[in-house]
């Protein structure tokens, strides 16, 4: 058989070799590309190593530096255990630098802080047990001091503390006079406050020529009208007395006005200063008396229940309630 040196070679096979070519150029290229980043990352993942390494060591020899500072001072040894958890605590933070976020500057950096901050840790430790064993010095120096002074006066302790004896139970007997003295002034006091029997207060709208109706709707509302019954009370001198009114919104606040005669006292009882609303005055001749007090707010009310305290002396005597619309 022959064959013919100028058979034709088809097309795809020249396609085919030349694909063929490509592929091995790009697999050239990406196995050097893939070699060059492993041999980056190998010798990244050594520096964190010995980056590592370095820190673990650094640690160590700082916990053993401070333990062998260890001794029967308390306050030293509180102040090792102190600085060893900050150690442990900063020997995280450069792990994490390390491993985490790959910082490996900065955790470099974070070493030698550590190693700055135990050669102050150490510093401070023998400091505070120089100072220690100088305070125990002047301890034992005291001590011999007190031991001689207090056997010099142990004869005078005898003596004053006769005295003192006598002293103390004329305090004591001194002291239960003025509480018995306390106690009976502020019952007498309070006796002195006039009860009221009832406290009743209600809004009015103005009618003209000195005549008012009850109005409970706070829109129609000119004035609060606030009607007091008091008790009989014989301890008190007759005469003009003044009686606090308190009132007290729906929120919680009291109605105040210092422009209307508002102002503060002080509840002798719990010492708290209370501001009161309005103030008014009676002439008690040591018998039931009932009065009434206007006041005319000038600003809109809030509907809702309203609380109302009476003080004379500065002693709460009554209590009451109202509702506006």
């Amino acid at each position: 058989m022959s064959y013919d040196t100028k058979t034709k070679i088809p097309t795809w096979v020249y396609i085919a070799l030349v694909a063929l070519l490509g592929l091995n150029v790009y697999q050239w290229f990406t196995g050097n590309a893939q070699k060059k980043e492993f041999k980056i990352q190998e010798a990244e993942l050594f520096e964190q190593q010995k980056t590592s390494a370095t820190l673990e060591s650094d640690y160590e020899a700082a916990m053993a530096s401070l333990e062998e500072l260890r001794s029967d001072n308390m306050a030293a040894n509180e102040l090792i255990d102190s600085q060893k958890k900050e150690l442990e605590s900063q020997k995280k933070n450069i792990n994490n630098l390390i491993w985490k976020s790959r910082e490996l500057k900065k955790a470099k950096e974070e070493i030698l802080s550590l190693n700055h901050n135990v050669t102050a840790y150490i510093s401070e430790i023998n400091t505070l047990k120089r100072e220690n064993a100088t305070l125990k010095e002047n301890n034992t120096l005291l001590v011999a001091q007190n031991t001689s002074l207090q056997t010099d006066l142990s004869n005078e302790k005898e003596v004053a503390s006769k005295l003192a004896e006598d002293k103390a139970m004329l305090e004591e007997e001194k002291e239960q006079i003025n509480s018995e003295n306390k106690v009976y002034g502020r019952q007498v006091d309070m006796a002195s406050a006039i009860k009221l029997n009832s406290l009743i207060v209600e809004g009015r709208q103005d009618k003209g020529e000195g005549k008012s109706k009850e109005q409970k709707k706070v829109k129609k509302l000119d004035f609060l009208r606030t009607c007091i019954k008091t008790e009989t009370n014989m301890v008190v001198k007759p005469g003009d007395q003044d009686i606090f009114i308190r009132i007290i919104s729906p929120l919680g606040e009291t109605l105040y006005r210092e422009d209307l005669g508002s102002g503060v006292l002080t509840d002798k009882l719990s010492g708290e200063q209370i501001k009161y609303t309005l103030k008014g005055t009676i002439d008690y001749q040591n018998n039931d008396h009932e009065a009434c007090f206007d006041w005319s707010p000038e600003m809109r009310l809030d509907k809702g229940n309203y609380t109302v305290n009476a003080y004379h002396r500065d002693y709460e005597v009554g209590k009451g309630s109202f509702k506006l619309k």
